[in-house]
């Protein structure tokens, strides 16, 4: 009888290990959104938490800068970055999901600073006295890179810690622009900046779509490809456009994993 006992201890199942991931999580709309009653969500926070969901895992959220962020990726003390740009440099300490979102950055600069110096393009600011804003450890590809090779377009840089303090410098008149993603710019730019003062973007050139970032340390393949079954599965069935709806102003290209037309002026209410 005890042999016949220990025979079906051994043969019962073992309890699930659990699952629990890091995600770095920034208030950033419309990619991560502090609620009133203090809940954490946005686009890329809802749909990691959904991903992850479908896999049998929980997610704690560490609010943490974009530039810390990659850099505990690097050391192995988180396991995911969401909306990393997938780039040389950030390969050898990360492993990336499928595209998730394509938003391409662009230079939101006051109408009187766009007019005053006829900027179409971001190499036209070269030359001026305009002073653009742009965020440490942020990837600014496409013609960005290309300019950054020249002391002059460098020297009307100005680096920040963080976006908000950009629009701060924007709406006080210490910087004339600020590089930032595209949708957001639209979405919180008209909140942080005066009403009398309207903005223009100008589109980057070489975009390129964004993705989950996961540590190499931390997070092996055979995670990163399930979990890339999930988001096929999620767009099959239409749950990527419903998180990504509660919070982008515009409608969704399953294809690009964008926007399927130029966005709205204006955010939706989240749910």
């Amino acid at each position: 009888m005890v042999a016949a006992a220990a025979i079906a201890i051994l043969a019962a199942p073992l309890p699930a290990v659990a699952c629990t991931k890091t995600v770095r999580w920034a208030n950033h709309p419309p990619y991560g959104v502090r609620f009133d009653d203090g809940r954490l969500g946005g686009y890329y926070a809802d749909l990691i938490t959904e991903a992850l969901r479908r896999m049998d895992c929980e997610v704690r959220f560490v609010e943490i800068s974009w530039a810390r962020g990659l850099l505990a990726l690097q050391k192995g003390e988180l396991d995911i970055v969401t909306g990393a740009l997938k780039i040389a440099d950030r390969g050898s300490y990360a492993r990336f999901s499928q595209p998730i979102n394509f938003s391409p950055n662009a230079l939101f600069l006051t109408d009187r600073s766009a007019a005053s110096t006829r900027v179409t393009a971001l190499s036209d600011i070269e030359g001026t006295s305009l002073v653009i804003g742009v965020v440490a450890g942020v990837a600014y590809r496409g013609e960005y890179a290309l300019l950054q090779r020249d002391p002059d377009f460098r020297a009307r840089l100005r680096v920040l810690t963080d976006r908000r303090t950009g629009w701060r410098l924007l709406a006080a008149g210490q910087i004339d622009g600020l590089l930032v993603d595209e949708v957001t710019g639209l979405i919180e730019g008209p909140d942080l900046v005066p009403r009398s003062m309207t903005l223009r973007s100008i589109r980057l050139q070489g975009a390129k779509p964004s993705h989950f970032a996961f540590s190499r340390v931390r997070v092996d393949e055979a995670f990163v490809a399930a979990l890339d079954d999930v988001i096929t599965g999620m767009i099959a069935d239409g749950t990527m456009e419903a998180i990504r709806g509660r919070y982008v102003p515009c409608p969704f290209d399953a294809r690009t994993r964008g926007c399927m037309e130029a966005p709205m002026t204006g955010p939706p209410h989240p749910r």
